[in-house]
């Protein structure tokens, strides 16, 4: 047989700690598997503190003929790597072990006997989930962030928009960095934008850059931060506190994947994918009028949510020792003493990765020692239940009364009916083809059938001069032509931006055109 793509994938570094042979030998027959057995722990705690541990994966069995214990191994690995996937072993099923190699930052825990085959299969799924180029603050071994990463390394490969969600100070833009050197874009830069920063009047000038003289002050050529992303990746950061005229702009300029610089009528393609981060919760901003729907279906294809720290409070311990390491003075050696971790364990930390981090960097700019003590720890760190409840409290969206309520809902049925008449329109236009309607739209197959079906909206019925008439919103005007008239598509800037109120529903958008045919 000839070479095969299998010849080329290196095979998976199992390190594996035990006093038997038998897991061993047992890995060692699988060729994706490459093993190293040791017996004897601590000098595999030696080899660690030489920089010596090579290894994808780690099995430790705690239950040794020595000394010293897996878990021993487990918490001295944690202080120099955070993020190697751990299995612990064991034949013991109490929680109290269970809980201990938790906490210690152990990634799986299987209990003896192990089924080979689902030994095999643990290994694979957290070598495939395991995160790799300078992730070393995305560490944790909780379910979500082990879910997170997969997706994580699921999406990279794809070149379809990613919108992040999370709160503030989970590491969104983590997230969007890992995706962009996973990516096959890695070669080129990201760029990031911080759309809550844009001014209205430097926009244009970011954005799609300008030419020398174009206005008072531009002395140079400028290509612009899209044009700078071209065959990179472009992070929207903070896409929900964009002014919603800057929003308009900036989807026309996706849509068509070409800029123009201020000064000039020549057009220049750009080649980037697209990564949205917000802390905003984008479908309330849609119903309040502050952000557009074409563009959160433009944003929106995959979709990844950042944890909050306080629901993975059992990472706490390796991010600790991470942020230790970072910020120890001349790399010396720190430990945080037991009270001081129930302490951090304690808190909600409504500031999130950020707070910790704040937290632990104050904490070795103060310790003279070795240990870092609770009183090391910032001072209203015992007040952080109640600054959480505050936090809670202050970003809890207010109760609308009555008559916003019923505004609310009218603003939600004229964007219904808009997305009706404008969806029939765009199939019309486009004789009933789907992948042709979508181009018209601006949005990829499958969120545009996806919009068909929430509307119940027939292709079929716009097939072979079969454009419906009469049928509400479509029926009135020119949304009944057929799809050889040269219809015009009707533009959501006004229902959308909050230019219309609900008693100008029944006049509906007139203006211009948002998402046109290109």
């Amino acid at each position: 047989m000839s070479e095969s793509t299998a010849d080329h994938v290196a095979p998976i570094r199992l390190l594996v700690l035990d006093d038997l042979p038998h897991i061993g030998d047992m890995l060692r027959r699988d060729p994706r598997f490459q093993v190293e057995s040791i017996d004897d722990p601590a000098r595999l705690m030696t080899m660690i503190d030489q920089g010596r541990l090579t290894c994808d994966v780690c099995v430790f069995d705690i239950d040794l003929k020595a000394e010293l214990t897996g878990f021993h191994v487990l918490s001295h690995l944690r202080r120099f790597n955070p993020s190697i996937p751990v299995i612990m072993l064991s034949a013991f099923t109490e929680g109290d072990y269970v809980r201990k190699s938790w906490h210690m930052g152990a990634t799986d825990y299987l209990t003896k006997p192990i089924l080979p085959r689902k030994l095999v299969k643990v290994i694979l799924d957290l070598h495939a989930s395991a995160f790799r180029p300078n992730s070393s603050e995305l560490v944790g071994t909780s379910a979500v962030m082990v879910e997170l990463r997969r997706k994580i390394s699921q999406f990279a490969t794809q070149p379809h928009p990613v919108l992040i969600r999370g709160e503030t100070g989970t590491g969104k833009e983590l997230v969007a960095r890992s995706l962009h050197q996973l990516s096959d874009r890695r070669e080129a830069p990201l760029v990031a934008i911080n759309c809550g920063a844009l001014a209205a009047e430097l926009v244009d000038s970011e954005l799609f850059g300008h030419v020398r003289g174009a206005f008072t002050g531009a002395l140079t050529d400028r290509p612009g931060l899209l044009a700078e992303a071209h065959h990179g990746t472009l992070l929207l950061d903070e896409i929900g506190d964009m002014p919603l005229p800057l929003q308009a702009k900036l989807l026309r300029a996706l849509q068509e994947r070409e800029v123009r610089a201020v000064g000039t009528n020549t057009v220049r393609a750009v080649d980037l994918r697209v990564i949205a981060a917000t802390h905003v919760d984008l479908q309330e901003a849609i119903d309040r009028g502050h952000f557009r729907l074409d563009l959160y279906f433009r944003l929106n294809v995959l979709s990844l949510t950042v944890p909050p720290l306080r629901d993975r409070m059992e990472d706490v311990p390796m991010l600790a020792e991470l942020f230790l390491r970072k910020h120890a003075k001349s790399g010396r050696p720190l430990q945080l003493h037991p009270a001081t971790l129930d302490r951090m364990m304690s808190s909600r930390w409504p500031g999130n990765v950020r707070q910790l981090e704040s937290a632990i960097q104050r904490a070795t700019a103060l310790c003279t020692g070795e240990l870092i003590l609770p009183e090391h720890l910032p001072d209203d760190i015992e007040n952080m239940q109640e600054a959480w409840k505050k936090v809670e409290a202050d970003t809890r969206p207010e109760e609308p009364d009555g008559e916003i309520e019923v505004l609310r809902d009218a603003r939600r049925r004229m964007i219904d009916a808009f997305m009706v008449q404008y969806l029939r329109r765009v199939m019309s236009h486009a004789g009933g083809v789907v992948a042709e309607a979508a181009r018209i739209a601006g949005l990829d197959r499958a969120n545009f059938r996806r919009l068909l079906r929430a509307h119940r909206i027939d292709p079929q019925d716009f097939r072979g001069g079969n454009s419906p008439a009469g049928n509400g919103p479509a029926g009135s005007g020119p949304a009944g032509q057929r799809s050889g008239a040269h219809a015009t598509v009707p533009d959501p800037d006004e229902a959308l931006d909050g230019g219309a109120g609900p008693d100008q529903a029944g006049a509906g958008p007139a203006r211009g055109s948002g998402l046109r045919p290109s």
